[in-house]
């Protein structure tokens, strides 16, 4: 992973091994690398194999551009010489996705289309400066269901999702869509309520609910824990891979550090982090906000874990606050958690409405 400075955030999230770089310098533990002029990232040493003095800067022509269609969607192909860093930006309004190739340099005379794809309106590639190649994939996409980056021996592959067979229907829009539910916490308690009561406990039984309004409504519905068993912070969104979610929800329920008010920042919150998955956090924020009676603590862009990942639709919900009095004695009920359930329900019914009659 790359950050824009030592312990900083994220420039370069998931780079693959044997993606090469520059480096230019070091700061502690923190090693600079230079992607282009006046681009740099910072990884960990910890991260990093140092090739012999002399080794070639990193750079590769780019001659050909091809889509090939899949199962999953359509793939974007960029062979290069070696492997490069890259980045990419989505953007929603045009629906694009534009990659970023570090030490790429552009010599492209051919661009070929899969002419069974009906994702991909228009690939165009520039070169805005020296040592970045940029690609933008315009998509006919209403809606961007994800996307998975990786290499294929030396070819850059963007594979970008097709939209999800569901059957929605006027009772059921879920029908045929795969969900991940993900109770937040399990070997740490999380937040603790005034009265002890534990928010992994309290997440996990409104992931249950959850995932059963889900299945009776058509869904297939997983779980990345359905007890008190351990999973790291990590595995989460890889459940969510592995079992090729088309939504990652995470439950968790609220407290802040010493120094803030409880009393005037408290309620419910909910977070997103690519710009794909914002139509969705709104849509159940909104629900949230309506049913369950509590403040509007805010919709959120959150740099965190488990809204991360790119292969899906991915919103973390915090429901209500644990160290309010009166909101973790609504959370001890079986009511309140069926209510924040379906609030999360219906919230994907509203999205799965609105991006349907689009």
């Amino acid at each position: 992973v790359g950050r824009t400075g030592p312990q900083r955030g994220y420039l370069l999230l998931y780079q693959p091994p044997g993606v090469r770089a520059e480096a230019t310098g070091q700061i502690g533990d923190w090693v600079r690398l230079a992607l282009a002029p006046g681009v740099e990232a910072w990884a960990h040493r910890d991260s990093i194999e140092f090739l012999p003095e002399g080794t070639p800067i990193p750079e590769s022509r780019i001659t050909y551009i091809r889509t090939r269609k899949n199962e999953r969607g359509v793939q974007v192909r960029v062979p290069l010489r070696q492997r490069l860093p890259y980045n990419v930006e989505q953007s929603v309004n045009p629906q694009m996705l534009t990659l970023n190739i570090f030490g790429g340099v552009s010599d492209t005379d051919w661009i070929r289309y899969d002419s069974d794809d009906n994702i991909i309106d228009q690939i165009r590639w520039r070169q805005p400066q020296k040592r970045v190649y940029q690609i933008k994939v315009n998509l006919r996409q209403k809606q961007q269901w994800g996307y998975d980056i990786f290499y294929e021996e030396n070819t850059l592959v963007l594979e970008i999702k097709k939209e999800p067979t569901f059957r929605g229907t006027l009772k059921s829009s879920v029908s045929g869509l795969t969900f991940m539910i993900d109770p937040g916490h399990s070997h740490d308690s999380g937040a603790i309520g005034p009265t002890g009561l534990k928010e992994k406990d309290v997440n996990l039984w409104i992931a249950h609910k959850l995932r059963k309004i889900l299945e009776e409504h058509g869904a297939t519905a997983y779980m990345t824990r359905y007890g008190h068993e351990d999973v790291a912070l990590y595995d989460r969104p890889r459940k969510a891979r592995e079992h090729n979610a088309d939504i990652l929800i995470s439950i968790h329920n609220n407290a802040l550090p010493d120094g803030v008010n409880p009393f005037v920042n408290n309620g419910t919150s909910s977070y997103y982090y690519h710009p794909q998955s914002y139509p969705l956090a709104h849509a159940i924020h909104k629900r949230m906000v309506k049913n369950l009676g509590l403040p509007d603590h805010g919709l959120y862009y959150g740099n965190l874990v488990l809204t991360r990942p790119t292969q899906m639709l991915a919103v973390l919900v915090e429901c209500a606050f644990m160290m309010i009095p009166e909101q973790e004695a609504m959370l001890r009920t079986r009511g309140f958690q069926k209510r924040c359930a379906e609030s999360i329900y219906q919230g994907i019914c509203d999205f799965l409405k609105n991006e349907s009659d689009h």
